[in-house]
């Protein structure tokens, strides 16, 4: 018993199991063999310039736009026909008819009314119905000479209007230019040249001018496309075309409105970031002129670095305001923005490496403290007061009243003497470098160098000067003069001084200076007698 009740329980299990794969290939040959869904857009009919309805639903296998193709065709036939020109419908299984003097025009069905907005069929028919009645009572109303009559009138009175409005627009046009001509524009001497301020004054009419001119000239255009859409649409010929132009229009102007109503919020937010910064810029720049003028001392930030600190400041403010403005700009998303971002990007990546380092030399040169602004320092070939630190050079001023210009990376690869730099109650240290023979005794060598020393003006008594012996060259011993100078910007003319007393000094003992090299001892000391050192111009042209 127990094997014949398991049997009959496998046998109902593949009956269920071969019921539910038929029930699976029914259904799957349904669907393959089922026409597929096609979904078609409303189209509107048009008859001489005035809707008269939009179909919306298929109707034997024809989409709405082929329906309104053959409604066209139909209903042009019928009205060209002799007769009253009766709009009436009926009732068929298919659909509501419309027809013309009895003959079938339109088939309405229960999709084509827009339901969404509560229209019903009978809704649809009687405003089609209406709509058709009207243009056949405007096409056959009237006879063909008042048909273009009415229609001339409705022309001429649009281009009296158009010709008013462009006699309107020259007016404003000789106004606007007249009134620009007699305008005063201020801010004199805010570059402190009048040949820069007068251009800047031309260039910025000119510009005024130019916006006047091109304001005028579009809304010309644009009222001239309304004088030609109201002309066309006049006529019933024409009336499509006109109509055509009217949408065109229509559409620009929403598509122009909607754009600005997109753009409005992101230009606000854009608005307000480039307003916020530039109040940060200002109170950041009010906080570092405190610094500058040293009434707020930070350390590490002082009237030295408080210039470039601001600088980067301010533009590192900026740069992170144009990247959060970057989003909210109309258009940032186009791939033509990106584009043109990812170039602009690319050239400045290119050009400016050089650029950067430059910059960065500046600031470095300006941190560091390398050189400051007041310092008396030697560059090269180049030696004065520094009168200013720029991003890519330095300004330097010498004694002969010349503007040296040196690259700030220069600065740092060479080897750059700051004479200012020393404690303030010794000075600077001077040196002077004499050669002399080994036939004169050191010492005396060392006297008279310190006499010349103590004899010129401009050197410090305290601490003292001294001499060091360099080198014991071939012919003769290396001395160098060593005193303190307290002004070091003084350093070139003090030093001419110091030299005229060390030849006197060494003229009056007898003693030659061994510079340049000698290849034998000269017959006589080369050295001027005491007498020789006034002579006047005549007497020394005459000897």
């Amino acid at each position: 018993p127990g094997g014949g009740i398991e049997s009959v329980g496998c046998g109902d299990m593949g009956r269920r199991m071969n019921l539910r794969l038929i029930w699976l290939l029914l259904m799957c040959s349904w669907v393959w063999t089922e026409e597929p869904i096609r979904i078609h857009h409303e189209a509107e009919l048009v008859i001489h310039g005035a809707p008269i309805t939009v179909l919306r639903a298929t109707l034997f296998n024809y989409t709405p736009e082929e329906r309104v193709a053959l409604a066209y065709r139909r209903i042009t036939e019928l009205l060209n026909r002799a007769g009253p020109g009766v709009v009436s419908h009926r009732i068929t299984p298919q659909g509501t008819l419309l027809t013309i003097d009895g003959a079938d025009a339109l088939m309405f069905t229960n999709d084509d009314a827009n339901h969404l907005l509560g229209e019903t069929l009978t809704d649809a028919v009687a405003h089609a119905q209406t709509a058709l009645t009207e243009v056949i009572l405007e096409d056959r109303g009237q006879s063909l000479s008042q048909r273009f009559f009415s229609s001339g009138l409705q022309a001429l009175l649009g281009t009296a209007i158009f010709a008013a409005v462009i006699s309107v627009l020259v007016v404003m046009r000789r106004l606007f230019l007249r009134g620009l001509s007699h305008i005063e524009l201020r801010g004199q001497g805010l570059f402190g040249n009048r040949e820069v301020e007068s251009f800047l004054r031309n260039q910025l009419l000119r510009g005024l001018i130019s916006i006047v001119h091109i304001g005028i000239w579009s809304l010309g255009i644009l009222a001239s496309y309304v004088w030609l859409t109201w002309t066309l649409g006049a006529f019933p010929m024409t009336r499509d075309i006109g109509n055509e132009l009217g949408d065109h229009l229509l559409n620009f102007t929403l598509n122009l409105l909607r754009g600005i109503g997109a753009a409005v919020p992101g230009l606000a937010v854009v608005i307000a970031i480039i307003v916020l910064t530039g109040f940060l810029s200002h109170v950041l720049k009010l906080f570092f002129q405190r610094i500058e003028n040293r009434r707020i001392n930070l350390g590490w930030l002082n009237h030295n670095t408080a210039v470039p600190t601001r600088r980067i400041s301010i533009v590192i403010l900026w740069i992170f305001a144009v990247a959060m403005s970057y989003p909210y700009l109309p258009g940032s998303g186009s791939d033509a923005f990106k584009g043109l971002s990812v170039f602009v990007g690319v050239l400045v990546s290119l050009g400016g490496a050089g650029l950067v380092g430059q910059v960065a030399s500046g600031y470095i040169v300006t941190y560091l403290g390398i050189v400051r602004v007041g310092d008396y320092v030697i560059v090269g070939n180049v030696e004065g007061v520094v009168k200013g630190i720029g991003i890519f050079n330095t300004q330097i001023e010498t004694i002969f009243n010349e503007s040296m210009s040196v690259p700030n990376i220069l600065i740092l690869t060479t080897t750059s003497t700051n004479l200012s730099r020393f404690p303030k109650h010794q000075g600077v240290v001077v040196q002077a470098v004499v050669t002399i023979g080994y036939d004169v005794p050191w010492r005396q060598v060392h006297a008279l160098l310190l006499a010349a020393a103590a004899r010129t003006p401009g050197l410090q008594a305290q601490p003292e000067a001294y001499v060091q012996q360099r080198a014991l060259a071939d012919f003769y011993a290396e001395y160098h003069l060593c005193a303190y100078l307290l002004q070091p910007i003084e350093r070139i003319p003090v030093m001419s001084r110091l030299y005229a007393e060390i030849q006197d000094q060494f003229n009056q003992a007898g003693v030659q200076i061994l510079s340049p090299h000698f290849m034998q001892e000269p017959k006589k000391p080369a050295v001027v007698p005491r007498e020789r050192w006034l002579l006047t111009t005549t007497e020394n042209s005459s000897s």
